[in-house]
């Protein structure tokens, strides 16, 4: 189990910071020729056409994650790129049927979730106000934290947002933005692309952040 996250967090720091790295070869994650959202992986239906996020902005690669079967059936990775040198990492994994894989997949992402906070330069004391905020719409659970974007150990100023979202009644998403989505940043660009994944919410290139 370990091992596997230590895996799908090692993608997602490489891709998140390096995005124009190429993906291929990294442990875990399929590189595909075409990116062809919910074609071959029913999780891949879950990420945005890059038009929805508006202007400027790519698809740039997409490929599966290597999780642990006993708790997902399916997952897939998506890297946006945007203008301003924005980026969005999404990953969405769907949980098998069995009662105990819901709690144990919420676990090992959640775990996953507070290894990649360490890469957020970000002040402590906003954890309780996040935690104290409504899921975003469209998910029964979620954890939240933004900040600013650190690069080998030095904080870059770039806003960061990361969500994980639980939502019924097999969906994780893990959802990572660093730069502005629109007149979104921090925690309010990543609930939105989280919502919108699924179909909770229209394009957050046009959305109004959290109590604006």
């Amino acid at each position: 189990m370990a091992s596997r996250r230590r895996r799908l967090l090692l993608i997602i720091v490489l891709v998140s910071l390096c995005p124009l790295a190429p993906v291929r070869g990294l442990p875990g994650a399929a590189q595909e020729a075409t990116v062809t959202p919910g074609v071959a992986d029913p999780a891949a239906a879950l990420l945005p056409t890059p038009e929805t996020f508006g202007d400027g902005w790519s698809l740039v690669r997409t490929g599966g994650l290597d999780l642990p079967t006993e708790l997902f059936r399916a997952g897939t990775l998506g890297v946006y790129t945007g203008p301003a040198g924005a980026r969005i990492l999404a990953a969405a994994m769907l949980v098998t049927e069995s009662r105990v894989a819901v709690r144990r997949s919420w676990e090992e992402a959640a775990d996953l979730y507070h290894n990649y906070s360490g890469e957020l330069a970000y002040d402590s004391d906003r954890d309780d106000i996040l935690d104290r905020l409504p899921p975003p719409a469209g998910c029964v659970e979620a954890k939240r934290i933004d900040g600013t974007a650190r690069q080998l150990g030095l904080d870059t100023g770039i806003p960061m947002g990361l969500t994980l979202c639980a939502a019924d009644p097999d969906v994780i998403l893990l959802v990572v933005v660093s730069g502005a989505l629109g007149p979104l940043t921090g925690h309010d660009a990543s609930d939105a692309v989280a919502s919108l994944m699924l179909g909770a919410a229209g394009p957050p290139a046009v959305a109004t952040p959290a109590g604006g």
